[in-house]
């Protein structure tokens, strides 16, 4: 598979509903011995990893906090949510990020980005919303013989961890807004 760099790609799109994916460019990614997939619609860039601020008591699955130009983005460690192999961060670790429910941003850890994909009606074959925990998975497709689950942005997380994922998010942003110096 041909590997692409965070350095020659970075992906925009419009926010909108979720729509089925026939049809849809997906972004295929590694994720620790697995693939998978998002919609293209709903990444909004790929950047390299960086220093994340990581305030105590954060929950494991939350690595820590991105500042993206002022912007506190919670950075996910989508293998512990989802009991995968223990994921090793390195200088090629990538962040996703994302558009979630409500437009909120977040960005997964994943450890390369592959390529990206169009899906046709008959490449993925579909999952129900309860066939999968919390509907996180919109179904399966495989490519050169290598299974790929594509994820659903907007249910990653329960409902219940995207409260907490806020609550730390702002306490992550009014961190940020401190350091900065007074307006002029």
């Amino acid at each position: 598979m041909e590997q692409i760099s965070a350095s020659n790609i970075v992906a925009k799109s419009n926010l909108g509903t979720t729509k089925p994916l026939f049809g849809s460019a997906l972004l295929v990614f590694q994720l620790a011995d697995q693939l998978a997939a998002v919609s293209l619609k709903d990444v909004e860039r790929i950047t390299p990893l960086a220093e994340l601020a990581c305030p105590p008591g954060l929950p494991p699955a939350l690595e820590g906090f991105l500042n993206l130009a002022g912007y506190a983005i919670p950075v996910l460690r989508l293998e512990r949510l989802l009991a995968l192999s223990p994921q090793r961060l390195d200088l090629y670790s990538l962040l996703i990020i994302l558009r979630g429910p409500g437009g909120a941003r977040f960005a997964i850890v994943v450890d390369r980005i592959l390529r990206i994909s169009q899906v046709s009606e008959n490449t993925l074959l579909s999952i129900g919303p309860k066939d999968s925990f919390n509907g996180c998975a919109e179904g399966t497709m495989t490519i050169e013989n290598q299974l790929i689950h594509v994820l659903s942005a907007s249910r990653i997380l329960l409902k219940e961890e995207q409260e907490t994922v806020a609550k730390f998010q702002s306490m992550a942003q009014q961190r940020l807004k401190q350091w900065e110096g007074p307006e002029a």
